[in-house]
């Protein structure tokens, strides 16, 4: 995983990305929102590409829904979807191996445990794509912009908050 306080994130990335986003935003507001994008996707997936493919579903799911509250009447079961889905993740990243102790424990079991490794973020780009979801629903976001929706969920000095 690559720190905000090691060499390569303050003598390579950091520099590269900013004058990248400067350059190119300045003369375009879209490109430069490609550059963060672009930018965030190499900084979470430095350390494992595994984690960049989960990201990319969660978003493209929710990005999916999104447009469908957008379009269609039923929206709140396409609402409903999506936090499932969500939740759903979540739970089976952080609480899985808990789960199965619990299990082993209470029921004299011999469940072995899973080697999932956590997502870095995921509880923050959860929770993000879920407030964007019923955002969408509530009609506070007039029109769902993919290139905005992927640079909001995916900008990476947030990613480690989760």
């Amino acid at each position: 995983m690559m720190q905000f306080n090691s060499y390569v994130f303050i003598l390579a990335f950091l520099p590269v990305m900013l004058l990248a986003y400067y350059l190119i935003g300045k003369f375009n507001q879209r490109f430069g929102k490609i550059i963060i994008i672009i930018g965030s996707i190499v900084f979470y997936g430095y350390s494992d590409i595994t984690m960049v493919k989960i990201l990319a579903v969660s978003i493209l799911i929710n990005l999916l829904f999104a447009k469908m509250i957008e379009r269609i009447k039923w929206k709140k079961l396409f609402m409903a979807i999506p936090v499932f889905i969500n939740v759903g993740l979540l739970l089976y990243f952080k609480y899985t191996n808990f789960a199965i102790t619990n299990v082993n424990s209470w029921f004299c079991k011999e469940i072995p445990l899973k080697e999932i490794i956590m997502p870095i973020g995921i509880s923050f780009f959860t929770f993000q794509q879920i407030a964007y979801i019923v955002a969408v629903y509530r009609q506070e976001i007039s029109k769902v912009n993919i290139i905005d929706y992927i640079a909001y969920i995916l900008y990476f000095p947030k990613l480690l908050m989760g």
